[in-house]
């Protein structure tokens, strides 16, 4: 069976391990199942303000290390200027002209 990675926690899952996604070039959404639901529930969390990262969805230390090189990879930076959510709004002011 063909594999694929998860863009958010950076693992390598068999394809029946993602959502199914129409507009996708391969038909599967680019976050894992786990990794989907972990979002759903921060976002139906009534204390959650909506500003988390990848390192927050984490459970496990490896996963927290695994999601990091997949940030660093897309392009964001770790440091005390701006956060992720930070970075991840200029980028989408950038893309599409402003929120």
């Amino acid at each position: 069976m063909e594999k694929k990675i998860c863009n958010l926690c950076g693992h390598s899952k068999e394809l029946n391990e993602f959502v199914k996604g129409a507009t996708t070039a391969d038909g599967y959404t680019g976050r894992c199942k786990e990794c989907m639901a972990i979002l759903s529930k921060k976002r139906r969390d009534k204390e959650n303000t909506g500003q988390f990262t990848a390192l927050e969805l984490s459970q496990k230390p490896d996963d927290a290390e695994a999601a990091r090189q997949v940030l660093i990879r897309l392009g964001y930076e770790f440091n005390d200027k701006k956060s992720i959510h930070e970075q991840f709004l200029e980028r989408i002011a950038t893309k599409y002209g402003g929120l």
